[in-house]
This record gives structure tokens, sequence and C-alpha cells, in this order.
């Protein structure tokens, strides 16, 4: 956590990277909500996706959702190349994915959302790495709609560390370079994400 600390120079993401590998499984993040006898409980993401089909055999094992910054800023982690020298975590891989995010590059990120105030277009690639399967639910079928893969819901714990960064880290933490301030670009903006299931 050091190493991250002095790398990113963000108190912010060494927390968020401490959370995804001693908090990974619990849903610290659903969402608060009354039910139908007027307790609170916690609610699973519900996301609006499509699914998608890739590699041996075919298996709708890839879906793609926009979601706001703060939401994906708490759930995402990033399995970096010297992970293997901060902490030997469960499910440790000899393929670690990312460099280690830097202050500098984190600082410039933020300046470009800053100043221009959109988000970037291109997809931030992750792996669910959640303990429970993720769930699709499709939409009902429309017929007046062109052909294309059919729209559902993607439902999953918001976890610590539930998706793994495999590219686009300094897209998607460049927000934590950002005004935190309530309806700022964190909540306004929309990212697009590229899920890889059973990787």
């Amino acid at each position: 956590i050091d190493v991250v600390l002095n790398n990113s120079e963000s108190p912010e993401f060494a927390l968020n990277q401490f959370l995804g590998f001693f908090r990974s499984g619990k849903p610290d993040f659903n969402k608060w909500e009354i039910n139908e006898k007027g307790k609170y409980q916690r609610k699973k993401f519900k996301i609006a996706a499509f699914s998608s089909n890739s590699g041996t055999g075919k298996k709708k094992n890839v879906y793609t959702f926009s979601i706001e910054p703060r939401d994906m800023l708490k759930i995402s982690t990033v399995s970096h190349q010297k992970a293997k020298n901060i902490f030997e975590f469960e499910r440790s891989t000899n393929k670690y994915y990312q460099r280690l995010l830097t202050g500098k590059r984190l600082k410039e990120i933020g300046e470009h959302l800053e100043t221009y105030k959109t988000p970037f277009p291109n997809n931030i690639l992750v792996s669910y790495r959640g303990n429970k399967k993720l769930r699709f639910e499709p939409d009902p079928i429309d017929e007046t709609q062109n052909t294309g893969r059919r729209a559902g819901k993607l439902i999953f714990d918001g976890c610590p560390g539930t998706f793994h960064v495999i590219d686009g880290q300094h897209r998607l933490f460049g927000y934590m370079a950002v005004d935190d301030k309530k309806n700022g670009l964190r909540d306004n903006h929309r990212i697009i994400v590229t899920v890889f299931d059973d990787l």
C-alpha cells in the first residue's frame, strides 16, 4: 500500500486499493433502500447493459454498460505488475495487468477532465472478480427495434474490488483528481465499461 501511495500520490487511490484487497466480497457499496415493510435493506447494483459472446464456445460472458464514475471508482481496483511485491492476495496471478498509477499522470488526466468537461469515449475494460455469479436479466423482446444484441439488466453486489481494471486505469482513476463536489464530474459524467466474466 505504501508503494501505491508513493507512486500515485493519492490517498484516495491507496485506500481504494487497500479496500479492494481486504474488503473483497463485502457488499459495502450496495445502495440502501426502504423495502415494503418500511425497513432499510441493501440493494444490489442493477444496470442497463448489453451481453456479448466471447472466447471458447462463444459464451455470453461479456457485458457493456455505462455508469457514473463515482460508483465505478468505489467498486474497481487494479492488478498492478508490482502487486506480488505488495501483498500475496487470494487468486493472485503471474500476469499483473497494469503499471503502477503515477501521481503525475493522475494529475494530467484530472486537469484534462476539468478543462474539457467531457468523458473519454472509449471503453474501460475490466475483469469481474465478484464472489457471486453476475446475473443478467434480458429485457422483453421489442419487435419494433432493429436486430442486435438484446439489452437487459446486469445485477451484482457493489463490493470493493468487484472489477479489476485491465485497460483504462488512468481514464477511470483520473476522476480521483477532479473536484469531488456533489453533482460534479464524478456524478454527471458516464463512462463506458466492458466487463469480461470467467477470464
